[in-house]
C-alpha cells in the first residue's frame, strides 16, 4: 500500500498497486513484485516471512549487491501462503488485495488439507487496509469478502498475481 500511495504522490509509474505495475510491465509475476518490494525499501529480505503461513517455507535469502539488485535466491510460490490479488488504484476499497491461498473467490471451503488453514477458514485484506478473519461459512459471502478487481466474478488469472492451481 505504501509503494502505491508513493507511485501516486510521485507521479512514478514503477510504483504502484500490482494491477497497474503487471499492466504497465513492470512486474508479470510474484517474483517480480516482492522483489520489486525489497528493492525499494518496502521490505526488507528478512521481513518476506509474512508471506509464509502453516505448510509454506519461510524464505531465507538476501538483496544481491547493486542498484538493481535481485532476490537471491528468487521468491517463490512454497514461500508464500497468499495470493496476490491484482488490483489496480482504480479499484474501489473493498476490492481483494491480499487473501489466504486456502480460498478461492465465491467458492465454499471444502479442502481440509489446504495450505495454509484447511477448510477451517480464511483472511483477507482489502485495497483500503482493513482485513479480517472469515470462518468457512463466510466463503460465498462476497459483501463480508469484498470484491474481485475489475469488479469481476470469476477468479482467474487475470484477478491474481499468483492464483491458486485450483482455480476456476
Amino acid at each position: 500500500m505504501a509503494m502505491a500511495i508513493d507511485g501516486a504522490t510521485n507521479k512514478d509509474p514503477s510504483l504502484g498497486w500490482p494491477g497497474d505495475l503487471n499492466v504497465k510491465g513492470y512486474i508479470a509475476n510474484l517474483s517480480d513484485y516482492v522483489n520489486r518490494l525489497v528493492r525499494n525499501d518496502y521490505l526488507k529480505a528478512g521481513d518476506l516471512k509474512v508471506f509464509s503461513g502453516l505448510g509454506y517455507k519461510v524464505y531465507k535469502g538476501s538483496l544481491s549487491s547493486g542498484s538493481n539488485g535481485v532476490l537471491v535466491p528468487a521468491f517463490a510460490e512454497e514461500n508464500c501462503a497468499w495470493k496476490i490479488y491484482l488490483v489496480k488504484d482504480a479499484d474501489p476499497s473493498m476490492t481483494l488485495f491480499l487473501a489466504t491461498k486456502n480460498y478461492t473467490y465465491d467458492t465454499p471451503l471444502n479442502d481440509p488439507n489446504a495450505k495454509p488453514f484447511g477448510n477451517k477458514g480464511f483472511m483477507v485484506f482489502h485495497k483500503g487496509g482493513d482485513g479480517a478473519v472469515l470462518k468457512k461459512m463466510h466463503a460465498q459471502t462476497l459483501p463480508v469478502v469484498g470484491q474481485l478487481p475489475g469488479g469481476g466474478s470469476v477468479e482467474s488469472v487475470e484477478n491474481c498475481l499468483n492464483p491458486s492451481p485450483t482455480a476456476p
